[in-house]
């Protein structure tokens, strides 16, 4: 904050930074709002893990499709006209997610699914707009610091807002009021940005359609075989049909990038190991995240037969602990090599989950908390330098192409983490596993990824660092 001080803004960016932080306490917003009402919605429509796989993998899928382009759409028309549509998108996504408690068995899902897909579009075109809409504000790179930290600090507080709000209102309501604050909350920032965030010019850089729709059907594709896999085995004419499309559209996305006047993607940046190693550990950030909180839910509401307020009490501990540990996280690993910050962040996380698969349904609420903090102080160390890895990786003049593809590639990490972690507990307990080993299984997995994670940085770092 003594950095915020020392570098008085003009009210015109003061005003430009307020929506920015405000704005992006959306983005993410829905994702812990959903993850502890994930048993009570099964409850109520019947529906499986897979299908409860895809209320979270679709949102996080909608946001790696907006990040992918949104930041170039907003070039072309405008920061604010983006953030404020995609705020109405987040609005009309929560009105569907209500309407789907309304709807009835048959088509409560599939509903939901629509909902979720409109707010993740939303979600996914706030992240790099508000991030422009800061560095525009504060044009001074040495001053922007602080700021980004408060944007930093939103993503990991809307994750504990959202989880401990749900839990309260499912206490009072049923499942489709979660949604209204989320889409309260858009409609008033939607107004406050459109009246307080002053106009930005714009410019007519070149949007590639074709790259974007088949990485998006790429991603789709290998998220439907994995929890297809997971549902009716991983060699079913389903599984393979997602495998195949899989295959198919990342050959046409590669061929795509490689003849595009204006790719999406440059491929050739992936030449650079420094690069690839961090894009893995993007990855694996939001993997991770987003797929022990979708598994502890799970194992809370079932196993456990926790309330979600219940549940919401040690889901918290993760984002909330990720928000008060960042500024000392920020600090400490700011006294070493970023990939070397980086290694250390995924070995921690890797221990983290080790310690969480050790319990079961029986372990005392404090002897789980801890694990949870452990793995909450990893994603603020985790989130704190995967960027900055990505981006020191490459030449300067590839900086901003190396931020937002590290971005995608991490919300594309986000809408696996669910599928492959639901998958293999779904699978474990088809098998007759019990309730406790099949949670252990998938978060043994989730540790292997992630330690292999961490030594391909340390070790592409180093290579770095040789040279």
């Amino acid at each position: 904050m003594s950095g915020i001080r020392k570098h008085q803004l003009s009210p015109e960016s003061r005003r430009a930074v307020t929506v920015a932080v405000l704005t992006v306490l959306m983005a993410q917003l829905p994702i812990n709002a959903v993850s502890v009402s994930l048993t009570t919605i099964a409850a109520d429509t019947g529906a499986a893990t897979a299908g409860l796989q895809w209320v979270q993998s679709i949102y996080i899928l909608a946001m790696a499709a907006a990040v992918l382009s949104a930041g170039v759409i907003a070039e072309n028309i405008g920061r604010r006209k983006i953030m404020v549509g995609a705020l109405w998108l987040m609005a009309l996504g929560s009105v569907l997610g209500g309407l789907a408690s309304l709807a009835g068995e048959g088509l409560a899902m599939p509903v939901l699914w629509l909902g979720q897909a409109f707010a993740g579009l939303g979600g996914g075109a706030l992240l790099p707009t508000t991030l422009g809409t800061i560095a525009m504000a504060v044009p001074d790179p040495r001053q922007r610091g602080p700021y980004m930290a408060l944007w930093g600090a939103g993503t990991t507080a809307d994750l504990a807002f959202g989880a401990v709000a749900s839990g309260l209102i499912l206490e009072f309501a049923p499942w489709g009021w979660i949604f209204v604050p989320t889409g309260l909350l858009a409609v008033v920032i939607a107004l406050v940005t459109r009246r307080f965030l002053p106009a930005a010019p714009t410019s007519s850089p070149g949007l590639d359609v074709p790259g974007q729709l088949f990485a998006v059907l790429t991603v789709v594709g290998l998220i439907f075989g994995v929890i297809q896999g997971g549902a009716q085995g991983w060699f079913s004419v389903p599984a393979l049909l997602g495998y195949l499309v899989f295959v198919v559209f990342l050959g046409l996305f590669i061929h795509r990038e490689r003849t595009a006047a204006a790719p999406l993607m440059d491929l050739r940046i992936f030449r650079n190991p420094g690069f690839a190693a961090a894009g893995v550990a993007a990855m694996m950030a939001l993997f991770s995240v987003v797929g022990v909180g979708f598994l502890l839910a799970l194992f809370l509401g079932q196993a456990r037969q926790l309330s979600p307020l219940g549940i919401a009490s040690y889901i918290a501990f993760i984002p909330g602990t990720a928000f008060f540990a960042a500024p000392l996280v920020g600090r400490f690993l700011g006294r070493m090599r970023a990939d070397v910050a980086l290694s250390l962040a995924l070995l921690l996380a890797a221990l983290g989950t080790l310690l969480i698969g050790r319990t079961d349904e029986t372990s005392a609420h404090l002897d789980v908390v801890w694990r949870l903090m452990i793995f909450g102080v990893s994603i603020a160390a985790m989130f704190a330098s995967v960027a900055t890895v990505a981006v020191n990786s490459v030449p300067l003049r590839q900086a901003a192409m190396a931020g937002a593809t590290n971005t995608v590639l991490r919300q594309t990490g986000g809408a696996l983490g669910p599928a492959v972690i639901g998958s293999i507990y779904a699978t474990r307990l088809a098998d007759g596993a019990a309730a406790a080993d099949a949670f252990s299984s998938a978060l043994l997995v989730t540790t292997v990824l992630l330690v292999a994670a961490g030594v391909l940085v340390l070790v592409a770092g180093n290579r770095r660092a040789a040279t």
